[in-house]
């Protein structure tokens, strides 16, 4: 009869704790929306992953960054440039945009296993191949 007793009083308490964590938790706040320029934009963003050629995938970046240097995607395009150019196996390239997103965040771990992978598949690299931001880090 105790332990029963001990057992309701136990999940009560914890019943109890798990309502007032429920009611605490920050609430996911409400991000606007990314919405293109206009429809152009659009048409570029929305043929990307109907292509499977990564060169082409490249040329149409490269397009929409010629077109709309300042755009809400500009996050996802640098991704996108970085996943490209790693499928592409352009290894500098691969490193050109990994860099540039670690000037931007210079805690991003993709960026960061980019160039410290990619710098063994450089074929004859250049002495300013080896000049990476995370050469210049301080830990």
């Amino acid at each position: 009869m105790v332990l029963s007793r001990t057992w309701k009083i136990a999940l009560s308490f914890v019943a109890a704790i798990a309502l007032v964590s429920a009611q605490d938790a920050p609430k996911p706040a409400d991000k606007p929306q990314k919405v293109a320029k206009d429809q152009a934009e659009a048409d570029l963003i929305n043929s990307i992953p109907k292509t499977n050629d990564p060169l082409e995938r490249i040329k149409i970046l490269d397009k929409w960054t010629r077109d709309y240097p300042e755009t809400a995607f500009a996050a996802e395009r640098q991704a996108e440039y970085l996943k490209d150019y790693g499928d592409a196996k352009d290894f500098k390239n691969h490193m050109r945009i990994a860099s540039d997103m670690l000037k931007a965040d210079p805690n991003n771990e993709t960026a960061l296993r980019t160039l410290i992978g990619d710098i063994y598949q450089l074929k004859n690299p250049s002495p300013s191949d080896y000049d990476l931001p995370i050469t210049r880090r301080r830990i």
